[in-house]
């Protein structure tokens, strides 16, 4: 009986092992993302969809197509109706404008609403009680 279980145990690694499987993806075997991971990945997102939305309608359409919804350069060409060598221009270009606006754009204020939230996340309302403490002591 002891044989028996030994040999069980030594194929099977121990429950604590086990559990921390849990806490992962089955594919990836990654932790998912955490809330603030989550948010941050939400608040980026918005972020950059402005950008996109910005782009010329040529430019958008492969954008989305290419980064968004995960299409080969080759069924966005059949999809458009337009040459694969196209495609990739397209793709090049709307890449480049759209590094270009990210580069020209001052993102302080974006960071700070994003700071402000995460601040909120953690702290509730003692991050504004902090806040307006501090406003009003540099007032005095």
């Amino acid at each position: 009986m002891r044989l028996a279980a030994y040999k069980h145990s030594s194929k099977h690694g121990p429950i604590e092992e086990a559990a921390g499987l849990e806490d992962q993806s089955v594919w990836t075997a990654q932790k998912p993302p955490t809330t603030d991971q989550t948010v941050i990945r939400k608040e980026m997102s918005e972020c950059v969809v402005e950008f996109v939305d910005n782009l010329p309608s040529d430019y958008k359409t492969v954008i989305v197509l290419s980064e968004l919804e995960g299409l080969a350069n080759k069924e966005i060409a059949e999809i458009l109706g337009i040459s694969l060598d196209n495609v990739k221009v397209r793709l090049h270009r709307a890449r480049a404008k759209l590094k270009a606006t990210l580069n020209a754009t001052d993102f302080s204020a974006m960071k700070e609403s994003l700071m402000k939230k995460m601040m909120e996340m953690y702290c509730g309302s003692k991050a504004e009680d902090t806040k307006t403490n501090t406003e009003s002591q540099k007032k005095t």
